[in-house]
């Protein structure tokens, strides 16, 4: 303030809002954003706005009100001027479709990401988005075909994580048990090996979903 560096200001308060996020309280997230949103807009800073835009796509999301997180994030990601940034908007922009059942949606921002995202990190992310979606469409072709291309390559822990515990599932759905349980396995190894307690504890849940006995239809 003393300096008069307003985009400095806004980015410490966006900072702040994220701190507020990790601790909880999403009411003041949700105060020092909009004032930041305003503010930008007010001084033409896109990327500050974008910035600021996108943790409001996130706390729209944690609350579960997905249909505004969608609104947020899109607005985002058309005035940020920086790719990267973009894409991860993008990706939020999916996630929020898929929450809402939009799949068609999702599965195109996902599409898009596997060829342009220019981390090979987020590549690999909407790949294992695109199987969930394929398993969910029960589409057997289109999960192994995606599953299969992942499975080429030594991913990071916690997207292996991800990716055996969404191919598990997916075989779950898709009524293979027996694959289901080989990978949900495998996710339950590396999480441990990596002390991923949280998702330890979600892969040992879904184990035994998949274990439980299907009850006869009357």
């Amino acid at each position: 303030h003393a300096s008069e560096d307003i985009v400095g200001v806004l980015r410490a308060r966006i900072g702040d809002a994220r701190i507020a996020i990790q601790r909880g309280n999403l009411p003041k997230a949700e105060q020092l954003l909009d004032q930041a949103i305003n503010d930008s807009g007010r001084h033409d800073l896109a990327d500050v706005r974008s910035a600021a835009l996108h943790e409001r796509a996130g706390v729209a999301f944690f609350r579960g009100d997905y249909e505004r997180s969608v609104r947020f994030a899109y607005e985002a990601m058309i005035t940020t001027t920086s790719a990267r940034e973009r894409d991860r908007m993008l990706n939020d922009l999916a996630t929020a479709f898929m929450k809402l059942g939009v799949l068609s949606a999702a599965r195109d921002a996902y599409l898009v990401l596997t060829v342009t995202a220019q981390e090979q990190y987020l590549r690999w992310a909407a790949t294992i988005s695109l199987m969930e979606i394929a398993a969910r469409a029960g589409s057997e072709t289109l999960f192994e075909r995606y599953r299969r291309e992942l499975a080429a390559f030594s991913l990071p822990p916690m997207l292996a994580v991800d990716y055996h515990i969404q191919a598990g599932e997916g075989y779950q759905q898709l009524g293979r048990v027996d694959l289901a349980c080989g990978h949900l396995q495998q996710a339950l190894s590396v999480a441990s090996e990596h002390s991923f307690n949280q998702v330890v504890f979600y892969v040992e849940e879904a184990l035994q979903r998949v274990a439980a006995p299907v009850a006869p239809t009357t």
